[in-house]
């Protein structure tokens, strides 16, 4: 298992910090994958709900 764990990190590795993958994505219009599920625009603030009421 360790050792797929360190393979897998190699490959993630090598994706963004050598082949700048989500940058060329961006650069390209395709998703980059980057973002939380379900959020629109990274600059919005998620809101949580707690007993039925929103908050910031």
């Amino acid at each position: 298992m360790n050792g797929t764990l360190e393979a897998m990190a190699q490959v993630l590795f090598k994706s963004w910090f050598v082949d700048f993958d989500p940058v060329r994505a961006k650069m390209e219009g395709r998703d980059t994958g980057l973002r939380g599920a379900g959020r629109a625009d990274r600059n919005e603030p998620r809101r949580r709900t707690i007993q039925g009421s929103s908050c910031r």
